[in-house]
């Protein structure tokens, strides 16, 4: 700035709970539940990918994810999935899906 006057932007506290990391519970359907810490910014699908690169659930290829008994859009960002908060459980549903199995083999 011309003046060598600095602007501060004041975030509000809604903006900060929406970038703050929550953990969820991820149950697969063949292994122990585990917890996952996730951003708001992040997609359903950054959470199907760290399930196939995980040696407990890397053999399930075909599935969806469910948050109380809905299943999730793998291009939904977090923060818009409802009921989404901390500690909340999101089960690995297997084979429910062509459309899954077809474009995330």
């Amino acid at each position: 700035l011309p003046n060598n006057d600095t602007t501060t932007v004041e975030k509000s506290d809604t903006d900060v709970l929406e970038e703050a990391p929550y953990t969820v519970k991820i149950v697969p359907s063949h292994s122990d539940a585990f917890e996952l810490q996730v951003s708001s910014f992040e997609l359903v699908q950054e959470i199907h990918r760290v399930l196939m690169d995980r040696e407990e659930t890397c053999g399930c290829t075909c599935f969806s994810l469910t948050l109380n008994g809905q299943t999730l859009d793998m291009f939904a960002e977090l923060k818009t999935v409802q009921g989404l908060a901390d500690g909340v459980e999101i089960r690995v549903v297997e084979g429910v899906s062509w459309w899954y199995c077809s474009f995330f083999p």
